[in-house]
């Protein structure tokens, strides 16, 4: 085998990853974008009323970038809770302060 073959198998390789790594971080953005439609919410203000409007995902469920103590969250809105709950891990991260443990019901059972 000649020198300049083995660069050509070479420059092939590097190129075939090279297009793989392009291709898969655009399909990565593109499930993103399919899984949160609304990492970027901004609100209006109607009147004295201000408004937010989010897309439900494929699943038909609202998933959004908001900020908790300025950091990013990405979050599941259920339109019809009356209380908010994070993990323990993320409110450790976010230096939030631990409330009293709560049994919840949900579609899932108990927690």
């Amino acid at each position: 085998m000649t020198q300049p073959h083995r660069i050509g198998k070479g420059m092939i390789w590097v190129g075939s990853l090279l297009a793989l790594g392009l291709l898969t971080a655009f399909f990565q953005g593109f499930l993103d974008s399919q899984r949160n439609p609304n990492s970027r919410v901004e609100g209006r203000v109607v009147g004295e009323v201000r408004e937010v409007v989010l897309k439900a995902n494929r699943q038909s469920h609202y998933v959004a970038t908001a900020q908790i103590n300025g950091f990013p969250v990405e979050v599941l809105i259920d339109t019809g809770a009356t209380q908010v709950a994070v993990s323990r891990a993320l409110a450790d991260e976010l230096e939030l302060p631990v409330g009293a443990a709560v049994m919840v019901s949900t579609a899932n059972g108990l927690t």
